[in-house]
């Protein structure tokens, strides 16, 4: 029943955007009753179009004469270099196409494209029929590390697979360029977001299940079994994406690490209030962290969640630096993300698993830490 609701929820979210008069402005479309004795019908956006009118296109003799006037400038030349990005910046790693702000838990509002390779992973709730943002819920993320392959955690796939029937591709839906997950986002009147099946789920060999063939409900609730080791998974996209402002590529570590993190950030569409389960932010929200090494965390990591040993295979740990802050549910496979000496920004993890009790404002949280896990990855995806 919860989810029958959410899904009406975002079928209505995506009509309350009038998508004809804006998309088709070139082409002086209107909203109209009737399109007989002004144009022809246009179909291209279905009844999303117009919210039940017809989306028209006007005869040329009803198209409007009277129009803004345009000034020419005359074109300089200049030697200076250009100000901004660079014409191939989008096909570079790790660079935003803006000055990124920073909300996870009672963090910062994010700006639509802040966070270019952050991927919202959606996953049915309702139906067999094409997958679509209308019968999918945003379980959890990931991060594009190529214009064919999202970095998840193999909890995630459990999430997104294992409370539904048949094959992957028609279970789990990518959306790369997102910021509101409820409502359309645009930059000017293009769309943002481009929605991507998922063809293939290729989880890490040594999580404790890695066919996620085998995924069921049952999953979800056994806390026996070690969901938090070598979490990680690869989602290979039906077709490659095309970089631009919002949708780019982070960078992937080096082999080797010194450990010398600067600036870092983690982002997601968790819960917005740890006392309040299950009210998830509609808009990506991020904050400033500090990553630390897992022999740092073997230290304090089990202290504060009275673990013993070493810390679990391919993790480390990290903390928010503003104490009323941290993950939640929701936030898994979330980016974990330091800038390099390059002033780029490097992919150090994925926020792991977090749990209710993890919720707690200030605390350390798990991360899925990639360096380590970078030669499986290169061997998958060939990049």
């Amino acid at each position: 029943m919860i989810f029958s609701v959410i899904a009406g929820a975002l079928i209505i979210s995506f009509a309350n955007a009038q998508l004809c008069p804006l998309l088709l402005k070139s082409k002086h479309a209107e909203c109209r009753d009737s399109c007989d004795g002004f144009g022809t019908l246009d179909t291209t956006f279905q009844i999303m179009g117009c919210l039940g009118q017809q989306c028209c296109i006007p005869d040329p003799a009803n198209i409007p004469t009277t129009v803004e006037s345009e000034t020419t400038t005359p074109m300089t030349t200049t030697t200076q270099p250009p100000s901004g990005p660079t014409m191939n910046s989008a096909e570079e790693c790790g660079m935003a196409s803006t000055n990124p702000t920073t909300r996870i838990l009672q963090g910062s509002m994010t700006k639509p494209c802040d966070w270019p390779w952050q991927i919202s992973v959606r996953s049915r709730i309702v139906g067999t029929d094409e997958i679509n943002p209308g019968n999918t819920f945003p379980w959890c993320s990931g991060v594009l590390i190529d214009n064919q392959w999202v970095l998840t955690t193999a909890y995630c796939v459990i999430l997104s697979v294992g409370t539904v029937t048949g094959v992957i591709e028609n279970n789990i839906l990518a959306v790369a360029g997102e910021h509101n997950t409820k409502q359309p986002d645009f930059s000017g009147t293009e769309y943002n977001e481009k929605f991507i099946k998922v063809v293939d789920a290729i989880v890490h060999p040594g999580y404790y299940k890695n066919d996620p063939a085998t995924y069921t409900g049952a999953d979800l609730a056994d806390s026996a079994d070690d969901k938090t080791s070598n979490n990680f998974a690869l989602l290979k996209l039906q077709t490659p994406l095309e970089f631009g402002d919002c949708i780019r590529k982070v960078c992937t570590p080096l082999m080797e690490d010194c450990w010398t993190k600067k600036e870092c950030k983690i982002a997601g569409w968790g819960n917005k209030n740890a006392a309040n389960i299950g009210e998830i932010s509609e808009e990506l929200v991020a904050a400033d962290i500090m990553v630390y090494s897992p022999a740092v965390c073997e230290a304090v990591y089990g202290i504060q969640f009275n673990e013993t040993g070493p810390m679990k295979q391919l993790t480390t740990c990290a903390k928010a630096v503003n104490p009323e802050t941290n993950v939640c549910l929701g936030d898994n496979g979330g980016m974990v993300v330091c800038k390099n000496d390059q002033g780029k920004w490097t992919l150090e993890g994925l926020i792991n698993r977090p749990n209710h009790e993890q919720c707690d404002p200030g605390s350390l949280f798990l991360v899925s830490y990639v360096q380590p896990a970078m030669e499986w990855i290169k061997s998958v995806t060939g990049i």
